[in-house]
């Protein structure tokens, strides 16, 4: 039995090691005269002109969606802290070599802040003692909390104590995390992509201020590749080599 849960995390982490798939980059679009909305790319900024260029939007089966030069678009982003609601002008359409909209940002972006610390996305094995000791792993997480995943048919009901354990790995060495916590929130099985996981929100309790540096520093790590969309690209199509000339 331990073995088929070790596997469903395994199958977990595999697929949720594709960050960029995960990630919170994509803008979602909604034409002002429409209903339907559609997730498209930040490509990238022109700051002087505040202009953005994204993606064009498509339909599910990948048909490009009627959009025309000044029309407006309505956008929600939600970034690590906040979200984001505004108006956009489309200026330019161009479809050469792929179909990109240039938008004009508005002079006022809607913002409301919906967690006080950044929760970065991860995918870091883990164990909790519970007070037996289950294998987990990390989905994301902040300074104040993370989400975990667990194959087992465990109930963990809120306001119950455990202590979870990772070995985060930066600057080439693995770093020890250990880390009082109470389960704050029971997610279920909320992915059907993965039937046999089950999902928790855990809050950290007070940690010693060494804790909390190296949590605070693998979750600016974590932020820093997710934002990082061609390395994400190239990690998970890559090998080590001796050398690269």
């Amino acid at each position: 039995m331990a073995d088929s849960h070790r596997a469903a995390l395994d199958v977990l982490m595999r697929d949720y090691a594709d960050i960029g798939a995960r990630s919170r980059t994509g803008l979602l679009v909604t034409p002002s005269d429409g209903k339907d909305s559609y997730t498209v790319s930040a490509i990238g900024v022109i700051r002087a002109k505040r202009i953005l260029t994204l993606t064009a939007p498509v339909t599910e089966d990948g048909a490009l969606v009627a959009v025309m030069n000044g029309q407006v678009l309505v956008c929600r982003w939600f970034g690590s802290t906040a979200a984001f609601r505004f108006r956009v002008k489309i200026v330019r359409m161009v479809f050469d070599p792929i179909p990109l909209l240039h938008v004009e940002l508005p002079p006022l972006v809607e913002r409301r802040t919906v967690r006080g610390v950044p929760r970065a996305l991860a995918t870091l094995r883990g164990a909790i003692k519970t007070p037996t000791d289950m294998e987990v792993v990390i989905v994301d997480i902040s300074i104040s909390g993370a989400r975990i995943a667990v194959s087992t048919a465990v109930s963990l009901s809120n306001g119950k104590e455990i202590v979870l354990h990772s070995l985060p790995k930066m600057m080439g060495r693995q770093f020890d995390l250990t880390v009082r916590a109470t389960i704050v929130g029971n997610f279920g099985y909320a992915d059907s992509a993965h039937p046999e996981i089950q999902f928790f929100g855990i809050e950290f309790r007070e940690m010693s201020d060494q804790t909390l540096l190296t949590l605070h520093a693998y979750v600016q790590e974590c932020l820093a590749f997710e934002t990082d969309t061609l390395a994400q690209i190239l990690m998970l199509v890559s090998k080590e080599v001796d050398s690269i000339d």
